[in-house]
């Protein structure tokens, strides 16, 4: 039986300190654990604190991601040294197990700069007190990558005309690498539903590749929001 209160920590999966890539989507900064203790754990609210040498104005698009890399939090920008993201109401930390989370962003520097980035988990608000805090993640200086992959996404056919009952395309979309520096491997696609219909109603979600089913069980999200796990 799990006892004690829920508690937060440094994970082992934390990036090191090193070089990180400019102007590039979703650079890790801190990997983080919650621990719950003897009740389910809510996630609700995050308090970061920029403690690099680097000007926080250049740390952008914070969010918070699961192991799955799929977001959990809204995404902001640093203004102020201190930076509070919400989580989606619907993040869970089961009683007794514990999850391990990655905060991530963009760095707009111009990587020429010899300084670093570095921001420090100062809280998390919860259903229930959480202990620990104070977690300092990587210092990262910022650098030029000019070998990376790029990948670029367009729509494609969708079904029109849908009748209730029929099997459908609702989104059709291609992905091309642009610049054959390296593979890219995919690991998780997120759509946002928006039109009118109740999400209740749209059932038995599969996404296929060429014809190929690679992700079935597929469901919205309270946020209208439907994550694919490749």
């Amino acid at each position: 039986t799990a006892t004690g209160d829920a508690r937060i920590s440094l994970s082992p999966q934390s990036p090191t300190s090193g070089l990180a890539a400019v102007n590039t989507p979703r650079v890790a900064m801190l990997s983080f654990d919650v621990t719950a203790g003897a009740t389910d754990v809510t996630l609700e609210q995050a308090t970061l604190f920029h403690v690099g040498l680097g000007s926080r104005q250049n740390v952008d698009n914070v969010s918070i991601y699961d192991s799955r890399n799929a977001s959990v939090s809204k995404t902001k920008s640093f203004s102020d040294n201190d930076l509070d993201i919400s989580f989606d109401r619907d993040i869970v930390v089961q009683a007794g197990t514990t999850e391990t989370f990655t905060i991530a962003g963009t760095l707009t520097d111009n990587g020429a700069t010899n300084t670093t980035y570095q921001i420090e988990l100062v809280s998390i608000e919860a259903s229930t007190p959480i202990t620990g805090g104070g977690i300092v993640g990587a210092a990262l200086t910022p650098t030029i990558v000019s070998n990376s992959a790029e990948l670029s996404v367009e729509d494609d056919t969708a079904s029109d005309n849908v009748e209730i009952g029929d099997t459908v395309t609702l989104a059709g979309f291609s992905i091309e690498e642009n610049k054959d520096n390296e593979d890219v491997l995919i690991r998780t696609i997120t759509l946002h539903q928006n039109g009118t219909v109740d999400n209740d109603f749209i059932e038995d979600l599969v996404l296929l590749a060429d014809g190929v089913e690679i992700a079935t069980g597929l469901m919205v999200d309270n946020d209208d929001e439907l994550v694919m796990n490749i």
